[in-house]
């Protein structure tokens, strides 16, 4: 068993992928490193074995992190969430204007008042965003601990 990861150049660049994009999938790590499917699974396992990353499932990915602790679990979801630019945007479009409304994110991102809506629910899932009624509208807010995060994670990582 290879125990330092720099013996092996396929383990070291998956570690160093997850390292600089916390929150990542095997399926991202294999395209963007142009490695197979099968090879990233097996380095991936190889370095969970060893204990330098912690795979999280977070609805149907599996997602990869440092396992240095250096992301707590509400971090982990924010990152997660942030992986997918239309999540992202509806996070960054709630923190530039809280308040913000439905029909006001379906009319920004172009998308249909049922996309946003499945996606505002992912993050009402994890508690990342919390809703005031308005009569028969929602006004959505990031919570507090939300913002700290999106305000500390420095762009790269977003």
């Amino acid at each position: 068993m290879v125990r330092n990861i720099r013996h092996n150049r396929n383990r070291l660049n998956i570690f160093n992928y997850v390292l600089f994009h916390p929150g990542c999938t095997p399926s991202e790590i294999s395209l963007n490193q142009g490695m197979k499917n099968g090879t990233v699974k097996y380095h991936v396992q190889m370095l969970e074995g060893e204990g330098r990353i912690i795979l999280k499932r977070m609805g149907k990915y599996t997602r990869l992190f440092n396992s240095s602790r250096a992301y707590s679990e509400l971090a982990k979801a924010v990152l997660s969430h942030t992986r997918n630019e239309t999540s992202k945007g509806i996070m960054c479009a709630i923190l530039a204007e809280p308040g913000v409304t439905n029909r006001e994110l379906s009319e920004k991102f172009s998308l249909d008042k049922s996309s946003i809506h499945w996606h505002i629910e992912r993050l009402l899932d994890d508690h990342l965003v919390q809703y005031n009624r308005d009569g028969r509208s929602k006004k959505y807010f990031l919570e507090s601990a939300v913002v700290k995060i999106l305000n500390n994670t420095p762009k790269s990582k977003l």
